[in-house]
């Protein structure tokens, strides 16, 4: 997957971008996403969306949620992904910070997320960009006809 201008993804068949924010809460609001469990949940998250092939954007939020803004290809399931995110963040962080959590949760389950999630796409380009884009389509086309030939 690459981008086309530097704004568009081009796959063999298509050409898309496709922007997300994903909202995370910390289960009972608790300020946990503090020091290292913010880092080693901030990390995890990361690595999570680059091993899937996601670039992050923006990714930012308070003691008690997470917000990243990231770009995915159109074949990703958004439940599967996010599900994947909490969950591999929510175990790294127990195993990482085991003394941390139990001050945060006590030593009951595992608990970390809330159950829920909040996800939504997001728009990028305004009429005039999209009139633009169909107007420079043909020299878009001839660039790109040009750098693979080189």
């Amino acid at each position: 997957m690459r981008k086309r201008n530097g704004i568009y993804y081009k796959i063999r068949h298509g050409c898309f971008l496709l922007q997300y924010e994903l909202v995370f809460v910390m289960k009972g609001r608790r300020k946990a996403l503090v020091g290292e469990v913010r880092e080693c949940v901030y990390k995890t998250l990361r690595d999570g969306l680059e091993h899937q092939g996601c670039p992050i954007i923006q990714m930012d939020g308070g003691a008690d949620y997470v917000q990243i803004r990231f770009e995915a290809s159109p074949d990703k399931k958004l439940t599967e992904l996010a599900n994947m995110l909490k969950t591999r963040s929510a175990r790294m962080t127990w195993a990482r910070h085991p003394e941390a959590m139990r001050q945060i949760y006590g030593d009951g389950q595992h608990v970390f997320w809330t159950d829920s999630y909040f996800v939504e796409s997001i728009g990028y380009d305004s009429p005039d960009a999209i009139t633009r884009y169909i107007e420079n389509q043909e020299q878009d086309q001839d660039q790109d006809q040009t750098q693979e030939e080189t």
